[in-house]
């Protein structure tokens, strides 16, 4: 397993999973889909995987696994206070990470909203 953290942080587990021989319609998926759809089959129903292909999520979808993709985890982590959504999505736009340019609006649009919201509130 190749190493992408130097020191994890004391709450992150890591489990190597192999996909069930016997599981065919995970056969059409990459390593990383396949592992997590088997590793959240073990923990359903308390569960809530990281998607982004829409194959992965459709078939995520079907096995009734709950899943959030990228965007919705910094959505979400931008509601909640601890980033701000524009810079980090700025930061996403430099990998190779896809997000149609009417989503990313989108998303822009409701975060600014959000705080509009937040700051008449106080």
């Amino acid at each position: 397993m190749t190493t992408w953290i130097s020191e994890r942080p004391e709450w992150l587990r890591v489990h190597t999973v192999t996909a069930s021989q016997d599981d065919a319609a995970l056969e059409k998926f990459g390593d990383g889909e396949r592992q997590a759809i088997a590793l959240a089959l073990s923990y359903l129903p308390d569960v809530l995987i990281l998607i982004d292909e829409i194959k992965g999520r459709q078939e995520a979808e079907r096995r009734q696994i709950r899943f959030m993709g990228t965007l919705g985890v910094l959505d979400t982590a931008a509601a909640r206070g601890l980033l701000n959504l524009s810079s980090a999505l700025e930061r996403l736009l430099q990998t190779t990470f896809y997000v149609k340019p009417s989503l990313l609006r989108e998303l822009l649009e409701d975060d600014a909203r959000r705080k509009k919201s937040e700051s008449s509130q106080t």
